[in-house]
């Protein structure tokens, strides 16, 4: 991560994730993993440990936006490809200017095909030379790289409480609780 980073013209800062595999049962009754039943994934099986410390570590940062009053952030989880072009996106003063809350970079749908990415609308909105945004159409997951703003931090947080699906669920779901979700 630092050598993609260093190679951009943009501020970062790594932030400590949690270790969900590490954790007390007690600790994870506070966070009310445990009273939900198994999430309706493919399998219905519960969280597993790596879910739920991936979960704490983006609504960690969510909490400290609210905090600090960070109006927007970029998150990358630490094992993304960062596209060579992700400098110019962030520094787009247009982007910032459109009508979203939270904004995936990355993200696959159906095909689980990272390159192809989740399908969109096809009203899409010029926003970046070479890059667009559009509503999605299909479920989209993948929380590798993506752009949030503090309305959607705070919407989020009130919804993901008890810890009952993985962080791509919370943000592919995030149009029920409010937030604006569009893929780049």
């Amino acid at each position: 991560m630092i050598g993609q980073l260093g190679k951009l013209d943009i501020d970062w800062e790594f932030v400590a994730a949690v270790d969900g595999q590490a954790m007390s049962a007690e600790e994870l009754r506070v966070h009310g993993a445990e009273v939900f039943p198994s999430w309706a994934s493919l399998n219905a099986r519960p969280l597993v440990g790596g879910e739920i410390g991936c979960l704490l570590s983006h609504l960690g940062i969510y909490r400290r936006m609210i905090d600090e009053n960070i109006p927007e952030v970029c998150i990358l989880e630490d094992d993304c490809f960062i596209n060579k072009d992700l400098g110019l996106v962030l520094n787009n003063k247009r982007l910032l200017q459109l009508d979203w809350d939270l904004l995936l970079l990355g993200h696959w749908g159906i095909y689980f095909d990272f390159s192809r990415g989740a399908e969109g609308h096809s009203a899409r909105i010029p926003a970046v030379p070479g890059y667009s945004l559009a509503k999605p159409i299909e479920f989209p997951y993948g929380t590798y790289a993506y752009i949030l703003r503090q309305s959607a931090a705070i919407k989020l947080l009130s919804h993901a409480y008890p810890l009952r699906m993985p962080m791509d669920c919370l943000t592919g779901n995030s149009p029920a609780v409010g937030v604006k979700l569009r893929i780049l």
